[in-house]
């Protein structure tokens, strides 16, 4: 395989990869994350696994009933990351993770 074909292979089986993160993402949290970035992704040495960090925007957890009174009905977002380990070779989600800084 050349390397301009080799490039090309390994570019779609990024693509894939993001794209499985994506998904996995969508499918665990009941209301759609919104805003989402790719904010990492790189393949160890070994080739064994994939690590994706996703950043996307949700809603604030209100804490408490103080804070609900007060609401000006607009509301208020956190940024959150997730960091994902997946398998090379098929491609699944092994693994999301909390990235906290």
């Amino acid at each position: 395989m050349t390397t301009k074909l080799k490039d090309i292979a390994d570019e779609i089986s990024r693509e894939n990869i993001i794209k499985n993160a994506v998904t996995f993402l969508q499918s665990a949290y009941a209301r759609k994350a919104t805003n989402l970035f790719l904010e990492e992704i790189k393949m160890p040495e070994d080739d064994k696994n994939w690590f994706v960090t996703i950043s996307f925007s949700r809603p604030k957890p209100k804490s408490t009933n103080f804070d609900s009174l007060m609401s000006t009905g607009v509301e208020n977002f956190e940024r959150v990351y997730k960091k994902f380990e997946i398998d090379s070779k098929e491609g699944k989600v092994l693994e999301m993770s909390i990235v906290t800084f």
